[in-house]
C-alpha cells in the first residue's frame, strides 16, 4: 500500500509539476508548485526554499552542507545528516525499487531516494534532517508497533530490541517488565489436602464399658467412638511456592521452581483412668474372627494414656523450559516442557501406655505396659512435564491459566517398626521387638511404578508498578498411583501375640496397595520482573 501511494504520487509530480509525500508515523514532507516558481520543499517547518532543478544537477540556493542529492546514475554522496544511494544499490522488485534488508528500516526506497530515516523524497530534491521518531524501551525505532507476533518481546516485532514497550504496556507489560529479561515470583501457599483413608486406630466408650468397635450395622449401646482413625482430616496447612527463570532470547526463557506445603496433620492424645471414659485400640481378633480391643484404660482395672499422629508432607522441584508458542497484543499463549521431581512423606505413629491398678494376668498392680508402632511410606517421584501458560490482559489487571501434567516413576517405599516394653515394680524392664501392629510386618519394602500428575493453576494479579505485580490464585494437584499408611495398616492381629516377649502370628501382614492424592488451595503472591 505504501509503495502504491509513492507510485502515484510520483505520477502526479511529473505530470502536474506538483507533489505532496507522506511519511510514516505522523512526519511530512509538502511541496508546492515547484516548476518555474519560487515553491519550496518542507520537513516539519525547518526546510530550505529551493527550486526544481534537472536531474543530476545542484539546486539553486539549496545548502549543501544540509542536504546531498542524487542522480539517476546511482550517484553516492556523503553528509553529516544522512546518505543518499543511487538505483543501482536497490533491487527491482515489481517494476519498483527495494531498500535491501541489510537496511536497518526496512521501508520500500524509490529510486535515489535517502535511506537512513526511511521517509520518502522526490528525486533530486533536498531533504533535510526530520525530527527522530520516538524510541521505546531499548532503542526501538519507528518500525515497531502496538501489535506482538510470533516473535516479540516485551511488545515489538523482531528488528526492535528486547526491551521496547508501547502504550499501556509501559504500566504493566504482559511478559516482561519495559527492559526486563528474568522474572521472580513469591507466593504464600493456603493448601488443603484430601482427607485419608485410615482404619480405626483410637476407641473410647461410656466409663465401665469396654471400646469395642460394634459389628457392622449392629446397635452401639456402649457409645463407642473413634476419635482417631477411620478418615485423616486434611486440614490447612501453610507452604510457599518461588519461581525464578531467564529469558534466553525473545521466544525462550528458562526457570526453575520450588515449593513446599508445610505438615499437614492429625493428631489425637488421651489420658484417663477410666473414670469418666474407657479408652483402646481396636483390632480385628483373627482367633475368634471377631472385633477386640488392646485396654488402655478401663474404670478400676487400668489407667493410661494414647498419643497418635499422621503427618503428610509434600515438596516438589521442577525446572523448566517455555517456548512463546503465540502472541498478540493483549495476550499471550507459552508452551513448557521440562523436568519434576516430587516428595509425598506419610508418617504414621501411635503410642499406648497401660497400668495396672490391679493384678490381671500375672501383672502386679503398677505394672506399665507400652505399645509403639510407626509406618513411614514415601513417594519419590521423577519425570518430565508438559503443559501451556496463557496470560490476558486488561489494563493493570492480568490473568493467567497454567494446565500441565507430570508424566514419569513413582519409586514407592514403605518402612514399618514396632517396640514393646513391660516394666514390673522392682524395677524389673522388659523390651521386646514388635508393637500392637507392626509385628510380623515389620520391614522395608519398595517398588516402582509409573504414574502421572495433573496440575492447574489459575490467577489473577494487579499491576502495583511496571515491574511488580500481587497476585491471588487457586492451585490443584492430582497424585496417581501413591502409597499412603491408611493402605498398609493391617488391623487383623491374633490376640496372643501380645506377650512378652512376642511371638507373631501370621497376621498383620504387608503388601502394596495403590491410592490417590489431591492437594487444593488459595495462592497470594508478588510478581517481580528483574
Amino acid at each position: 500500500m505504501k509503495m502504491n501511494i509513492r507510485r502515484l504520487a510520483l505520477a502526479a509530480m511529473l505530470l502536474s509539476g506538483t507533489s505532496v509525500t507522506l511519511a510514516d508515523d505522523g512526519a511530512f514532507l509538502a511541496t508546492e508548485d515547484l516548476p518555474g516558481s519560487a515553491s519550496g520543499a518542507y520537513f516539519e517547518e525547518d526546510a530550505d526554499l529551493v527550486a526544481s532543478p534537472g536531474i543530476g544537477e545542484a539546486t539553486d540556493g539549496a545548502s549543501q552542507s544540509a542536504s546531498a542529492f542524487v542522480g539517476s546514475e546511482g550517484y553516492v554522496e556523503d553528509s553529516p545528516a544522512h546518505q543518499y544511494v543511487g538505483s543501482d544499490a536497490f533491487d527491482s522488485v515489481g517494476g519498483s525499487r527495494l531498500m535491501p534488508a541489510t537496511y536497518e528500516s526496512g521501508y520500500p526506497v524509490e529510486q535515489g531516494y535517502p535511506v537512513e530515516q526511511g521517509y520518502p523524497a522526490e528525486q533530486g530534491y533536498p531533504v533535510e534532517p526530520i525530527h527522530p521518531a520516538p524510541v521505546y524501551g531499548g532503542g526501538c525505532d519507528i518500525a515497531c508497533d502496538s501489535g506482538c507476533d510470533a516473535g516479540c518481546d516485551g511488545g515489538c516485532d523482531s528488528r526492535c530490541g528486547s526491551g521496547c514497550g508501547l502504550g499501556d504496556r509501559k504500566i504493566c507489560s504482559i511478559f516482561d517488565s519495559v527492559g526486563s529479561d528474568s522474572w521472580a515470583q513469591t507466593e504464600l501457599l493456603l493448601w488443603f489436602a484430601q482427607d485419608r483413608e485410615m482404619p480405626a486406630l483410637v476407641t473410647t466408650s461410656d466409663p465401665g464399658t469396654f471400646p469395642v468397635l460394634p459389628a457392622f450395622g449392629a446397635p452401639n449401646p456402649d457409645n463407642v467412638q473413634v476419635p482417631f482413625g477411620n478418615d485423616i482430616n486434611g486440614e490447612l496447612s501453610a507452604g510457599f511456592r518461588s519461581d525464578y527463570g531467564k529469558w534466553v532470547s525473545s521466544t525462550l526463557g528458562l526457570g526453575g521452581r520450588f515449593w513446599i506445603m508445610g505438615d499437614n496433620k492429625d493428631s489425637y492424645a488421651a489420658s484417663d483412668d477410666g473414670s469418666n471414659m474407657s479408652i483402646g485400640r481396636p483390632f480385628f481378633n483373627t482367633g475368634n474372627d471377631q472385633e477386640d480391643a488392646l485396654l488402655v484404660a478401663q474404670d478400676g482395672i487400668f489407667e493410661g494414656s494414647v498419643a497418635a499422629e499422621s503427618r503428610l508432607k509434600i515438596w516438589a522441584a521442577e525446572g523448566y523450559a517455555r517456548v512463546r508458542f503465540s502472541c498478540a497484543k493483549n495476550c499471550r499463549l507459552d508452551f513448557i516442557g521440562g523436568y519434576s521431581h516430587f516428595d509425598i512423606e506419610d508418617s504414621l505413629g501411635i503410642t499406648s501406655t497401660t497400668i495396672n491398678l490391679i493384678n490381671t494376668g500375672g501383672n502386679p498392680p503398677g505394672t506399665e505396659r507400652t505399645f509403639s508402632d510407626l509406618f513411614e511410606s514415601e513417594n519419590v517421584f521423577d519425570g518430565g512435564q508438559l503443559g501451556f501458560e496463557m496470560v490476558l490482559k486488561r489494563g493493570r489487571w492480568m490473568a493467567r491459566s497454567l494446565t500441565k501434567v507430570h508424566l514419569g516413576n513413582m519409586q514407592q517405599s514403605v518402612r514399618i517398626a514396632g517396640q514393646r516394653t513391660r516394666t514390673v515394680p522392682g524395677p524389673v524392664v522388659t523390651n521386646s521387638d514388635g508393637g500392637m501392629l507392626a509385628q510380623g510386618n515389620q520391614g522395608n519394602y519398595e517398588r516402582d511404578v509409573f504414574a502421572f500428575a495433573p496440575e492447574a493453576n489459575f490467577k489473577l494479579a494487579y499491576c502495583l508498578r511496571e515491574n511488580i505485580r500481587l497476585s491471588v490464585g487457586y492451585s490443584f494437584i492430582y497424585f496417581d498411583n501413591v502409597v499412603l499408611n491408611g493402605d498398609v495398616v493391617d488391623r487383623h492381629i491374633d490376640r496372643n501375640s501380645f506377650g512378652f516377649p512376642g511371638t507373631f502370628g501370621s497376621r498383620p501382614t504387608f503388601d502394596f496397595d495403590d491410592s490417590s492424592l489431591w492437594v487444593q488451595g488459595i495462592d497470594l503472591g508478588v510478581v517481580i520482573d528483574l
